[in-house]
This record gives structure tokens, C-alpha cells and sequence, in this order.
């Protein structure tokens, strides 16, 4: 009798309430509208009607069909503003200016009587785009709205953001900037003024005035005069004018934790629901939310805020408001910061389960956002409960034995194939259950750690498990070659804090020789990563060699290189332990293979950018 696993058995079943909440905007279209603007709508007034009706074959005159349609605007507009009034959240008007406010109103008016769930308007230069959503929010909205934009507009990157959602949580509305935003020079009244009441709440940092209290930060050298200056004239002045200088205060200093560096810093604050009455009544009745403040220096705005939706919308975590500026780094070889604030609730599935959200995890994985790879994130979007901490070591090892498998059957162990193989639904709770193997055995808050019996009887346990429930034989000799080289891990760095790429040492012999040469190298590392993989091999514990990056052109010349690049590798490094027979230290050698520009999954980057963060990831 064939025994069949239950899907992903260390996590319970993804409920069909989160997978609505996942949904693609192509679905979004056809979930109902919420009750809230459907007040809104109204039916067209009999004297609209009547005018477009004809007497005798005699079309209707210009002037009736003009008072018709002003007495229809009218009419939308005496409930759609009274509304807008009530239930935009106050810091959509202290940010907006009246023109765009009265654009915003008009579009408004026009989605509700069209009854369309959303649309995305743009303006004539193509810089702005503001979308418009109607129905309740859910998580991962902001991902699928971030997914419709442009990744440029005329060769410049996503600027500045700014989320709304309604009180009463029936619309939506987003801002997008694209291209240079005006620079804050200090030269207007409001510029003045705005700094001026910067200046004057860090001097009230700085004197000691906040001390005790937690939510606002210690005297720092960041907040002395000219420190505050140099910042703002870093800023877009939009960003200096409608900032709260609290806010603007903590964010000063997470940008000085990242600058000049390709570090990422992220700060908490819960209780926002309670921190003001403007933000009691916008929080809809005392549901907990949290603000998170985010500075990730010289990412791709976009691409970056995309994956921190994303991720937030698989916590259950709803994107109530947010707002990104980038903040130029001029002590980064002319780089920038990215000053990401998203404030967060829970979603209603997980305010009925009264679910306890793993704050620290979460913060630790928007820090490696800006590292791990995109398919990995991807594969969790379709597979919620499998976690990106699973995906990413499915897709490592999957990525790491490319090579070892090639030499048995190159068609069959094809990198497409071997992807395409854990990711089928039969044998993906078989890879994830792997993953957990690895969890366990490097966990560093085990009572104790696996020993090498308890390894070898789960191993067996598992190939067991893998021969009832998995049909193909390559994915059955697939899925073993993962087990095996999870038990000839010998170390990792995956519980690291503030990681880069991941990185693990694995036993020689999981690995084997290269085409040249069969002696068993020392040590030989496997470093996966956004958009690279690399192989590190040494000949003795002390070794030296080289660095050599792989950049191929097209997806099949990659796929190419991913099935030699370990050869590559062991022989480079073992030409170089020849040629330092004469000196102490061993050969060694490391290869970087980098995606294809043309790659079919992550952002359009720069062949440059690419090359200087892999490099930057794997050492």
C-alpha cells in the first residue's frame, strides 16, 4: 500500500481565506466591492436619461445634454465628497496638496460610478502614477500594485511612494513618483520653516528633554546642527516638509546605521494605534498596528519595496500606509538609501486567530530581503506555509548540485529540470521536509545537536519516505542527492544575523573531483545568493588563489556554465596547489557564476550593479 504524505506536515494547511488574500490583481477584479463606497454610487437622474432619449428622430440639443450632465456630477459628487472628507486619514491631507487632492477626487467619483475594484491613472509625463483600489484591503495588495508599474520611466528608477487606505477601509489609494524629485535647498518659507522645527526637536534630543521615553531616540552626534543639515540636504524637499520630526529623527539615524555601507537597518515601533488621537481614530477601533521604518542602501527602490510587500502580505500583515523617499549617499561612491515606512496591522484572519507575529524573524528577514534571491520569494507566494527560510535551501541545494548530477544524465539533471522537479506539488513537501532536516541539525537554540546516528537514522527515514511517495526516478535520485548532501554539511551560516548570501561548507566528498586531478580538496564552500551562485575550493587550510566571475549572456549559455562551474572550480584551485608546491600556502581558487540579464525572474539591473553585489555578497 502506497502511503501518502500530507503537504508541508510541519505546518498546517493554507486556508482558503489566505489564499484570497494572495490573490494576482487579475483575480482582485472580481472580488465584490465593499459596502463603504457602494453608498457612493448613484443612478443616473431621469433628465440625463431623457436627454439622450430622441422625439421624432431629433437628437437631444447641447444645452439640455449639458445641464443633464452637470446636474449628474453634481449629484455623484454631493456623496462622494462628504465621504472622501470623513474618511481620507488625516496625514493624506497634510501631505497632498489641494490640486492633486481635487484629481484625486475627481478619479474617485468617476471609479465609484463606473463600479470598477480599481484603475490606474497616469500623468501626461508618464512620472506619476496613482492607482485607485475599492473593497477591503488584504495582504499582498501592495505587491500586486507594485507589479503592474514600469520598472523605469525614461531610464529613472521609482522615487516616491505614498499608501493610503481609508478609515473605513474601502479604498485604496497609491501614489507613485518616478525620476529626480526636487531637492531641498533651504530657500523657501516652507523649506525654512520645516527645518527650523527639525532643528529645534533634535536640539531637544540632544538637551535630554525625551530621556526615559522609548519611542523617541537618545542624543546621538547624528542629531548635532550641522549632522541634521547635511542630512536634509540629502532629502527631496517634499520629504522634509511633511515629515514629523520624530519620525524624521529615528530615520536620520537609521540612515547613518547604512551609510556608506550595503547594510540594511530596520526599527519597530508598536502601539502606533495608541501614540496619537489622529492615530486611534485611524487604526478603526484599537486594532494593533506597528510602524516599520526601513533604510536599505543602493537597492532598486522598487524591486525592494515590492519584495518588503510581499513578504509582509505572507505574515498576514496588512499594508495600512507607506511611504518611500530615497536619500542620496554621497559617501557611497554617489549611492543612495531608500528610507522605506510601512505601517502594518494584522489581517482579519490573523485578528480571529489571534495570531502572535515573530517580530524578530520578521525584521530579520526584511534585512535579508535585500540578498536572498528572487525565486526563492517567488515559489513562497505560491506555496505560503512552505516559508522563505525553506524555499531558499531548496533552491541552494537544488542550484548546488546541478553539477554532480550533470555527469550522470545532462537532459535529465538539466538546472530547468531540476528546479522544475522540487517545485512539482508531489515532491516540493519532500524538499521542504529536507529543509527541515537541515533546520534542525544546524539549529543554534537546540538542546543539543544532532549526532551523526540520529543524522544517519532520519536520512534513511526520509529516502524511505521519498521511495513510497515520489513516482519519477530522477526526482527519487533528485531528492536523495538533497539528503545526502544535507547530512555532508558541515557548517553554515543561515543563522547568522545580518548575513548576506548563504553560505555552506560541505564534505569533500559530496562534491567529488573536478575533470583534472583526484586529490580531495581541504575544504570546498557552496555560496547561494541574489543572482549568483559561487563555489569556493582550497587545497590546504591555508590557500590563496583567485576570483573568477561568470557573466553569461543568455539563459542557455548559464545554464552551461551551472553544469561545469564546480569543475571549473576544482581545477582552477588544484593548477594553483601545483603551483604553489614550493611556498606554504595551498591553491585555492573561487568561481561566481551571475544570472543572465535577460533572466526571466527579478529586477532589470545593470550588468555592473549586478557584478559588484554578487562579489560583495559572496565575500
Amino acid at each position: 500500500m502506497t502511503h501518502k504524505v500530507h503537504p508541508y506536515p510541519h505546518t498546517r494547511q493554507i486556508s482558503q481565506s489566505r489564499r484570497i488574500a494572495l490573490v494576482r490583481v487579475s483575480q482582485f477584479r472580481a472580488l465584490q466591492r465593499a459596502p463603504g463606497l457602494g453608498r457612493v454610487v448613484t443612478r443616473a437622474p431621469a433628465a440625463l436619461s431623457n436627454a439622450f432619449a430622441t422625439q421624432s428622430g431629433d437628437a437631444a440639443s447641447e444645452e439640455e445634454l449639458l445641464r443633464a450632465l452637470d446636474s449628474f456630477q453634481k449629484a455623484a459628487a454631493g456623496k462622494t465628497v462628504p465621504w472622501f472628507l470623513a474618511n481620507m486619514p488625516p496625514a493624506y491631507f497634510r501631505s497632498i496638496d489641494e490640486e492633486d487632492r481635487l484629481q484625486h477626487l475627481n478619479a474617485i467619483t468617476a471609479l465609484v460610478n463606473a463600479q470598477q475594484p480599481e484603475v490606474m491613472l497616469r500623468s501626461p509625463d508618464h512620472a506619476v502614477f496613482s492607482h485607485f483600489r475599492s473593497g477591503a484591503n488584504f495582504p499582498g495588495r501592495l505587491a500586486n500594485v507594485l507589479d503592474q508599474l514600469p520598472l523605469t520611466v525614461d531610464g529613472a528608477t521609482l522615487a516616491r511612494v505614498k499608501i493610503f487606505t481609508a478609515l473605513d477601509d474601502s479604498l485604496g489609494l497609491d501614489i507613485f513618483r518616478f525620476g529626480q524629485q526636487e531637492p531641498f535647498m533651504g530657500a523657501t518659507e516652507e523649506e525654512r520653516s520645516a527645518r527650523d522645527s527639525i532643528q529645534q526637536f533634535c536640539a531637544d534630543i540632544q538637551s535630554g528633554k525625551f530621556a526615559g521615553q522609548a519611542c523617541y531616540p537618545t542624543p546621538s552626534p547624528v542629531f548635532e546642527p550641522a549632522a541634521v543639515d547635511e542630512f536634509l540636504n540629502h532629502c527631496n524637499t517634499m520629504y522634509v516638509q511633511f515629515s514629523n520630526p520624530r519620525r524624521l529623527a529615528w530615520q536620520m539615524q537609521l540612515f547613518r546605521n547604512v551609510q556608506g555601507t550595503e547594510g540594511v537597518a530596520v526599527d519597530v515601533e508598536h502601539g502606533w494605534e495608541k501614540r496619537s488621537e489622529e492615530n486611534k481614530l485611524a487604526s478603526g477601533g484599537g486594532v494593533p498596528q506597528s510602524m516599520l521604518t526601513i533604510a536599505a542602501s543602493n537597492v532598486i527602490p522598487k524591486g525592494f519595496m515590492q519584495k518588503a510587500a510581499m513578504y509582509l502580505g505572507l505574515c498576514q500583515l496588512n499594508v495600512v500606509r507607506a511611504h518611500l523617499d530615497v536619500v542620496k549617499d554621497p559617501n557611497n561612491h554617489g549611492g543612495h538609501v531608500a528610507m522605506i515606512r510601512i505601517l502594518v496591522q494584522p489581517s482579519g484572519e490573523a485578528q480571529r486567530e489571534n495570531f502572535a507575529f515573530e517580530w524578530q524573524k520578521i525584521t530579520g528577514n526584511l534585512k535579508l530581503l535585500k540578498w536572498i534571491d528572487d525565486r526563492p520569494v517567488q515559489l513562497t507566494m505560491h506555496h505560503p506555509d512552505l516559508g522563505i527560510s525553506r524555499a531558499e535551501l531548496i533552491y541552494a541545494y537544488g542550484n548546488m548540485l546541478h553539477g554532480v548530477l550533470a555527469k550522470k544524465d545532462p537532459f535529465a539533471y538539466s538546472l530547468t529540470r531540476i528546479m522544475g522537479t522540487l517545485e512539482h506539488e508531489q515532491n516540493l513537501p519532500m524538499a521542504s521536509r529536507i529543509a527541515d532536516y537541515f533546520l534542525a541539525k544546524f539549529d543554534p537554540q537546540a538542546d543539543h545537536p544532532m549526532t551523526a546516528e540520529e543524522q544517519d537514522a532520519l536520512v534513511a527515514e526520509i529516502k524511505v519516505d521519498i521511495r513510497r511517495n515520489v513516482e519519477a526516478e530522477d526526482a527519487i535520485q533528485l531528492l536523495n542527492s538533497m539528503a545526502d548532501a544535507v547530512r555532508g554539511t558541515l557548517r553554515t551560516n543561515k543563522f547568522v544575523r545580518d548575513r548576506y548570501a548563504l553560505s555552506l561548507r560541505m564534505d569533500p566528498s559530496v562534491m567529488g573531483y573536478g575533470t583534472v586531478g583526484k586529490e580531495t580538496p581541504y575544504g570546498v564552500f557552496f555560496i547561494y545568493g541574489r543572482r549568483f551562485k559561487g563555489f569556493h575550493v582550497r587545497f590546504r587550510d591555508i590557500a590563496r588563489g583567485g576570483l573568477r566571475m561568470v557573466y553569461p549572456g543568455s539563459t542557455d549559455a548559464h545554464a552551461l556554465e551551472s553544469s561545469r562551474q564546480y569543475n571549473e572550480a576544482y581545477n582552477l584551485a588544484f593548477a594553483q596547489q601545483l603551483k604553489n608546491k614550493d611556498i606554504p600556502e595551498g591553491g585555492s581558487k573561487a568561481v561566481v557564476l551571475c544570472d543572465p540579464i535577460v533572466g526571466p525572474v527579478g529586477d532589470v539591473a545593470p550588468r555592473d550593479f549586478i557584478l559588484r553585489k554578487s562579489v560583495k555578497a559572496f565575500s
